[in-house]
């Protein structure tokens, strides 16, 4: 990932061509040849000028319907839209927040890396601890040989063969 925002060239963001731009004169030139075939389907004999008025009612609901329709569908898409900018907004927040995070640990590791190179000599120090520690038990353990060898011989002269093998 290049971190260019631009995914123009990336199929998996393609979206197709772009819309071509309404063009509302051309539109309602349309639908006013429309609306006149309509009316002059209706109106072909003198007796159905009669029902003009309930030919009006019908187109009246017909058009409250599809403004509601269409109002319905435009809410829809804003309430799309406003979660969508939420979710933007917090997915910002949060790399903000990790951004800082980021910016600590830097400062906290500059901090840390010079305390690694001093402590070396202590890290060097505790290994030879630990050595003297173990010698220091095995020294035990070799100074009372002699002893342990009379106690585990005394113990096979009494038969106690388990709890001589366990010294």
């Amino acid at each position: 990932m290049s971190g260019n925002m631009d995914d123009e060239d990336d199929p998996q963001h393609s979206q197709g061509p772009a819309p071509a731009p309404l063009n509302l004169g051309r539109l309602e030139v349309e639908a006013k040849q429309a609306a006149a075939k309509l009316v002059a389907s209706l109106l072909q004999r003198p007796d159905q000028l009669d029902k003009v008025d309930q030919y009006k009612r019908r187109v009246a609901r017909k058009k409250a319907s599809v403004e509601a329709m269409l109002k319905t569908a435009v809410q829809s898409q804003l309430d799309g839209v406003r979660t969508g900018l939420n979710q933007l907004q917090s997915a910002m927040l949060d790399v903000h927040e990790m951004k800082q995070s980021l910016q600590e640990i830097e400062v906290n590791y500059r901090v840390i890396k010079p305390l690694q190179k001093s402590l070396e000599g202590l890290k060097e120090e505790n290994n030879k601890f630990c050595q003297l520690a173990a010698a220091q038990e095995n020294l035990k353990h070799i100074f009372t040989v002699p002893e342990t060898v009379v106690k585990t011989r005394e113990l096979i002269m009494e038969g106690k063969l388990l709890q001589a093998h366990k010294l």
